[in-house]
């Protein structure tokens, strides 16, 4: 039986892979978007650091570009078809949906997780909450930090997620991979998508070989981890912006610091035990919210059902 979630108006069609061609076409991505970082290097004899207002603004050219071309792309790969979605369908997104329920739970949910991070992080304040407010949004900035920012916290989460989760996931679904399998594999991609930095750790920091790979192997564990995470979101959910949402979140939040768990120093030592249940009823709140807010039906993910069109 089709779906209605997947019948909008405009074109609709069905994605004509198999596995080894789905494959293919996430490599392409991963090429080109990491490919794009330094394409301006043919042009330019000068190599600009990655921080450089110059470097990072050409980089947000490259990476939107890709973005704009990826779903370009992808149409060559549609087959006409009235039971099937429309391309926005297939890139989470579908506009009809409960669009901001979707939102709210996905952050939420990656709050939950975070609730440690969040509670150290206003335990070290020592200022009241409007105080905290004025600091972190109000401050004055340089125009260079802010471009940093909105590369860590807008740009960098939004190409991503698109390239990585919105063109790869419905791919790989329709190419014959079941939904397990599609949360496992996408985030491989992405991860492999960060080795390019061993050449900050190498030029940049000066770091020895060895140091350098152990932390981009670091790197890729936790990139490698999120996207497992992004990417059963975007399945469950149908939707880009939630996995979107929650990347920016957990680039805000930045890698937990729980040195206050073994540092006798740490000036908040005194509130470890709080931290530690705060730590501890993160992760089982996580673990117990995960499926329920995450619901396919709830969050009417046509994207979900994709594998009881390609197996029936």
């Amino acid at each position: 039986t089709q779906s209605t979630w997947g019948n909008y108006n405009g074109l609709t069609m069905w994605l004509d892979f198999t596995p080894f061609t789905s494959i293919l076409w996430c490599l392409f991505l991963l090429v080109a978007y990491v490919g794009s970082l330094y394409v301006w290097r043919l042009f330019s004899n000068r190599d600009f650091d990655r921080d450089h207002p110059a470097e990072i603004k050409k980089r947000f050219i490259s990476v939107f570009c890709v973005s704009a071309m990826a779903p370009i792309c992808l149409l060559a790969f549609a087959e006409d078809s009235k039971s099937g979605p429309s391309l926005f369908t297939w890139l989470g997104l579908q506009l009809n949906g409960p669009i901001f329920l979707n939102s709210f739970l996905s952050v939420l949910l990656t709050a939950i997780l975070f609730l440690a991070p969040l509670v150290q992080y206003f335990l070290e304040l020592d200022t009241p909450f409007s105080q905290v407010l004025k600091d972190t949004f109000f401050e004055p900035i340089h125009p260079t930090d802010r471009l940093k920012q909105l590369r860590t916290y807008i740009v960098g989460p939004f190409t991503e997620e698109f390239v990585f989760r919105a063109c790869m996931c419905g791919v790989l679904l329709a190419g014959g991979f079941s939904r397990t399998t599609t949360v496992m594999l996408c985030p491989i991609f992405f991860g492999l998508a960060h080795l390019h930095h061993i050449t900050l750790h190498l030029h940049k920091k000066g770091q020895a070989l060895s140091d350098a790979w152990v932390g981009v192997v670091f790197q890729l564990a936790y990139t490698t981890v999120f996207g497992i995470f992004a990417s059963f979101l975007f399945i469950r959910t149908g939707h880009f912006l939630g996995p979107f949402l929650s990347h920016s979140f957990c680039n805000v939040m930045g890698f937990p610091d729980v040195s206050w768990l073994t540092d006798d120093y740490h000036e908040l030592r005194s509130k470890r035990t709080v931290l530690l249940g705060c730590l501890i009823a993160g992760i089982i709140g996580f673990c117990i919210c995960l499926f329920p807010l995450t619901d396919p039906a709830l969050h009417r993910s046509w994207i979900w059902s994709i594998p009881d069109f390609v197996w029936t």
